[in-house]
C-alpha cells in the first residue's frame, strides 16, 4: 500500500514535469518558426530592394511607376494605330525595331 501510494505520487509527478516540459518546448518551437518566417520574409524584401536598386538604379516602385506609364503609352499607341497614316504607321514600326535591336544587345 505505502509502495502503491509513493509509486503513484512520482508517476504523478513525472507526468506534470513532462507536459510541462512538452509544453514549452512547443511554445520554443512556435517562436523560433515565427522568428525564421519574419526573418525569411524581411531578407527577401531587402534582398528584393538591393537587386533594384542595382539592376536598375531605380527603388522598386519607381520602377513600377515607369512601367505603368510604358504600358499606358502602349495601350494608347494601339487605340491610335488603325486611325495613323501609313507613313506614321512605318515610321513608329522602324522606331520600335531599332529599339528592340539595342534592347537585346
Amino acid at each position: 500500500m505505502i509502495l502503491n501510494n509513493m509509486l503513484k505520487k512520482n508517476y504523478d509527478s513525472v507526468k506534470k514535469t513532462s507536459s510541462s516540459a512538452i509544453e514549452k518546448i512547443t511554445d520554443v518551437l512556435h517562436w523560433f518558426q515565427w522568428k525564421n518566417l519574419t526573418l525569411a520574409l524581411g531578407l527577401s524584401i531587402v534582398a528584393g530592394v538591393a537587386i533594384g536598386l542595382y539592376i536598375d538604379g531605380e527603388w522598386p516602385w519607381e520602377l513600377h511607376s515607369t512601367v505603368v506609364k510604358q504600358r499606358t503609352a502602349g495601350e494608347a499607341l494601339i487605340h491610335a494605330w488603325p486611325h495613323l497614316s501609313k507613313a506614321d504607321q512605318q515610321y513608329l514600326g522602324d522606331k520600335l525595331q531599332l529599339q528592340d535591336k539595342s534592347d537585346k544587345k
